[in-house]
């Protein structure tokens, strides 16, 4: 099985091409930067301005049978008319002429009790969760193209970290899962390999960029004693800001610093002279707007480095034009001398 996108212009995507064989694959988008489009050209239900998708050699925008292969999650979904939300699977299910056990497809979301709900009585949210189901239902998918999967995933299924599974399962039976989201931690949970889109490009990013272009970490830490301990972190050189709100998150202050592992070290040091408990840290990633300003300051600074380079280069060559030009008059002497 194999998806490709060739030079795909479609609004905000400026020329994107991919090759994917079966497997996962997480775009980091906002929903300005192309996350809904890319979805939408891959699932067929819009056709690229310019540049060719192909699934397996047809192109879904145009051949039906592609398309009916295709489990998708539109970022604006319409659930298939009727009387049931199982009924709804089950249409969904008849389009592309298979069968399904619709209370089946419910629970692997988590909402096998909605069974008996009516469609247009859920709410958008519910909605979406119900759609997920329909997609994940798709008998032998050659593709899924979902777009913020984690999120649609109904009260009863757990983590994010299942969806992953579920995924993972369908990648693992042949299909490639093209799964678009704007959250760093949703992105990263998984195996999954992550591209990044900014001003309707795309990048891959390594494996190793779990915390990419070098944003600092957030640390979530547990304490009792949390106003004695924003005071000692305050005066620490290893920690970049401290925010807590006892009203709002009573028990708990967030820090941020340039690394997780110092970062722990010093919380460790601290509770240990000073006698604080801490009852837990976890990280928190970075937002998508912080990785996008991280990721410009990094860009703005490669530029600034490369012109003070080629600067400090023509400043040498001016500074040595006079003994060069001396050089080469002395070499002209002698030639002309040698000549006469």
């Amino acid at each position: 099985m194999r998806l490709e996108l060739e030079r795909v212009f479609v609004s905000p995507l400026l020329g994107v091409s991919l090759s994917l064989d079966a497997g996962v694959y997480c775009f980091l988008a906002g929903p300005a930067e192309g996350a809904a489009a890319l979805v939408d050209v891959v699932a067929g239900v819009r056709s690229p301005r310019r540049g060719k998708v192909r699934i397996d050699g047809a192109a879904p925008h145009a051949d039906p049978a592609s398309r009916r292969s295709i489990g998708a999650l539109l970022s604006h979904e319409n659930l298939p008319r009727a009387r049931s939300v199982a009924g709804a699977v089950e249409a969904a299910a008849r389009f592309r002429a298979q069968r399904v056990d619709a209370r089946s497809a419910l629970e692997l979301v988590g909402v096998g009790a909605w069974a008996d709900r009516r469609p247009d009585r859920l709410e958008p949210a519910e909605a979406r969760t119900v759609a997920l189901a329909i997609a994940l239902s798709v008998e032998k998918p050659k593709v899924l193209a979902l777009h913020e999967p984690y999120a649609a995933a109904g009260p009863g299924f757990g983590s994010g970290g299942q969806v992953a599974e579920a995924l993972e399962a369908r990648a693992a039976d042949g299909a490639v899962v093209v799964v678009t989201t704007a959250s760093v931690r949703d992105a990263f949970g998984s195996s999954a390999r992550v591209a990044k889109f900014e001003n309707g490009r795309m990048r891959w990013l390594e494996p190793t960029a779990r915390q990419p272009f070098g944003a600092d970490t957030e640390l979530v830490v547990r304490t009792p004693q949390t106003r004695r301990l924003a005071a000692l972190l305050v005066e620490s050189p290893h920690v970049g800001a401290v925010e807590f709100d006892e009203e709002r998150s009573p028990g708990q202050l967030s820090l941020r610093s340039g690394g997780a592992d110092r970062a722990a070290v010093e919380l460790a040091r601290l509770a240990r002279e000073h006698a604080i408990e801490i009852t837990a840290i976890e990280p928190r990633p970075a937002s998508l707007e912080i990785l996008r300003a991280a990721s410009a300051g990094h860009a703005r600074a490669a530029y600034e480095a490369a012109y003070h380079a080629a600067w400090a280069t023509r400043r040498a060559a001016s500074a040595r034009a006079p003994e060069l030009a001396a050089v080469s008059e002395a070499r002209a002497a002698d030639r002309s001398g040698g000549s006469e």
